[in-house]
């Protein structure tokens, strides 16, 4: 097999000076060019170790000077044994996975039968549920539906999931990604957002999402476990129709009432009104700053920043009494008022 150069050198503009000149005499004689670009013989052999490698000199027999090609000579010498060596990669993946998908419906039938009409699976660790999303989505037919709480996502994340996304995209399965509003202001959630929404995925947001959810063809949901000191958890995977169905038209409903992730602003002033209101909701039921950073996706310190201008709004001394303020003035609509009780035993 020829080999491929791992690393192919930087042509610089001394380099091609170089080159241009041994066009002119023909071929690359190290005392002449050095003469002319007025370099010494140490910088030639460098440089012509360079075109060397990038096939642009070449020996025309032993002991016979070195003589300039044709550049496209040159790159096809390079990217021919790259693109065999490509085609051979993808054959050996295209086998691969012809032979091992054959197994996926023994594998399933296996689990099944172990654990006859068992409709949630428990995974134990972060590492596993990754191994398992990534194969429920490759198996995906339809559509996906993921909602992300907590702003804008961290850029190694984004990165892992971007081709395997793109590749489901591409396949023509739906996705529709609802974030919190502050995901608005995180760049990398905004290129992530940019780039696959190219693709023909759908984002939205709203003020509040409770927890993570991924459903998967209308038929499998994976719901997070509650994290362990901090550390990343492990996940539930439900399968029961039933329950699925209710998770599924949990997110219809919110994504109906979200608002279109808009790529032409750079942090989220357009959903303002419903990200303060939510926040006057949280104060008057006497919640946390830390409980309440988390119900609206942001850090403690950004979140009692704008606690503090709202209250300097409202001219309160408190955080119960600008709550109670807001609710006099009519600001906190009443369906929320309605959710008060609920709201304060999911955050005590």
């Amino acid at each position: 097999m020829e080999e491929v150069e791992p690393i192919l050198p930087e042509l610089d503009e001394v380099s091609s000076l170089a080159y241009a000149c041994a066009l002119t005499y023909d071929v690359f004689c190290d005392e002449d060019i050095a003469r002319e670009l007025g370099l010494d013989i140490a910088q030639i052999s460098r440089i012509r170790d360079t075109l060397v490698r990038l096939r642009l000199l070449t020996s025309t027999g032993e002991g016979q000077p070195l003589v300039p090609i044709d550049p496209q000579v040159a790159e096809a010498q390079i990217s021919m044994p790259i693109e065999r060596e490509i085609l051979r990669n993808q054959m050996i993946i295209s086998r691969a996975r012809e032979q091992l998908s054959a197994l996926t419906p023994i594998y399933h039938n296996h689990t099944r039968s172990q654990t006859p009409g068992q409709t949630v699976t428990e995974i134990d660790t972060a590492r596993d549920v990754d191994r398992e999303l990534e194969a429920a989505v490759r198996r995906c037919g339809n559509e996906i539906l993921t909602m992300q709480p907590g702003g804008g996502r961290p850029s190694e994340i984004l990165k892992h999931v971007f081709t395997r996304d793109l590749n489901a995209l591409k396949r023509g399965v739906s996705m529709k990604v609802l974030y919190q509003n502050t995901a608005r202001s995180n760049l990398a959630t905004r290129k992530y957002v940019c780039e696959i929404s190219q693709a023909g995925a759908e984002f939205r947001t709203v003020a509040e999402i409770f927890d993570r959810l991924i459903i998967i063809d209308r038929k499998t949901a994976f719901v997070p476990k509650e994290s362990e000191q901090g550390r990343p958890s492990g996940a539930a995977v439900v399968t029961d129709p039933t329950v699925v169905g209710f998770m599924y038209r949990l997110f219809d409903s919110l994504w109906t009432s979200a608002q279109p992730f808009d790529m032409e602003r750079t942090n989220y002033e357009d959903v303002l009104e419903d990200f303060q209101t939510t926040t006057l909701w949280l104060m008057s039921l006497g919640i946390k700053d830390e409980a309440v950073a988390r119900r609206l996706g942001m850090s403690t310190r950004t979140c009692r920043r704008h606690i503090s201008a709202i209250m300097d709004i409202l001219g309160a001394t408190s955080r119960f009494q600008a709550g109670v303020r807001a609710s006099q003035y009519g600001l906190i609509p009443k369906e929320h008022m309605e959710n008060d009780a609920s709201a304060a035993r999911l955050d005590p």
